[in-house]
């Protein structure tokens, strides 16, 4: 009747109120310094000086500082402490007094630099041992890892780390020279949504990719690679990666490109490997990859290119056609 009220009514649904930090916000409030840290504190740098320091807990430096890490330091991370920096790091060891990062533990944690205003800078630093940062369900998948922190890394050593990726650089700038990656059970370098240079770098005894990048725009030049489980150098999702003047040797696949991405390369020495060039489509949302090679050298490869549909080889002047090579 017009005019009269109408009752309405809703059961109350039962629900966990949603937590009010994520696993990675919880661990930023946990960043400060504390009184007797195992550093010194000189105006804003917070400085670890030559010596041995085995970490017993989670050392969190908050943005704001420059931390510096002098020749012949040592952080140990054998105890499953987290090393975390929302401030550049720089590390300038010495061939003689290299920086040390390292663990002999299956307990170890990762080296995790985040969200810096400045680039980290690091020479002559061993990365060794380590494994990739966990906190509750949050999880990084690089022993050493970049994110949002543009870095420039200059003759160092990543050997024998136990995480996804040695080298994990996410959506930054980075410039890796003379670097060393080796005894590495999945990808060694592995770079996500970020720009930059690798020159004259050995990617040996790999379990997985030697290089993997998604998303990014890189210059290679001048590298080796050896043993490489999986691929040489992958690249994917759009991206656009040019490979010059370098050798891979032992490879399942020397190079393979995906999902919208293209791969330029220019002389390319490859021996030993399975398969060569390999192009093809992995996730529906993109397309196919894309190779152009100026010059090549190719010995004992037993499948010189791989093309899936939608997908691009060209060897010179010659574009090879759509299914050749795949069985």
């Amino acid at each position: 009747v017009l005019g009269n009220d109408s009752l309405f009514s809703s059961p109350v649904v039962k629900r966990a109120p949603p937590p009010p930090l994520t696993d990675a916000q919880a661990l930023r409030r946990r960043a400060g310094l504390k009184p007797g840290g195992p550093y010194r504190i000189e105006g804003r740098n917070v400085v670890f000086p030559a010596g041995e320091y085995r970490l017993a807990e989670d050392l969190v430096i908050p943005n704001g500082y420059l931390v510096v890490l002098q020749p012949g330091a040592v952080l140990d991370l054998s105890s499953g402490a987290h090393f975390i920096s929302f401030s550049p790091v720089q590390a300038y060891g010495t061939e003689e007094q290299p920086v040390k990062i390292v663990s002999n533990s299956s307990k170890a944690n990762g080296f995790t630099v985040m969200q810096t205003e400045e680039p980290s800078v690091m020479q002559y630093v061993v990365f060794e041992g380590l494994n990739r940062l966990k906190e509750g369900n949050w999880e990084l998948t690089g022993a050493v890892t970049f994110y949002e922190a543009d870095a420039q890394l200059y003759r160092c050593v990543f050997r024998k780390n136990q995480s996804e990726d040695g080298l994990n650089i996410i959506r930054s700038e980075f410039e890796l020279s003379h670097c060393l990656f080796t005894d590495t059970p999945s990808d060694a370098f592995d770079s996500d949504f970020s720009k930059g240079t690798v020159d004259n770098c050995r990617f040996t005894r790999t379990g997985n990719d030697g290089m993997d990048f998604s998303g990014s725009v890189v210059h290679i030049t001048d590298c080796y690679l050896e043993e490489n489980g999986d691929k040489g150098v992958s690249v994917g999702e759009e991206s656009d990666v040019t490979f010059f003047n370098s050798s891979i040797r032992k490879a399942n696949i020397a190079v393979a490109s995906k999902d919208l991405s293209l791969l330029f390369i220019r002389g390319l020495d490859m021996e030993d490997c399975q398969q060569g060039f390999v192009a093809f489509q992995k996730k529906p949302e993109f397309g196919g990859g894309k190779i152009i090679v100026e010059s090549y050298t190719a010995k004992n490869i037993k499948r010189l290119h791989a093309i899936s549909e939608g997908s691009m080889l060209q060897l010179g002047e010659e574009e090879v056609e759509e299914g050749r090579g795949i069985r």
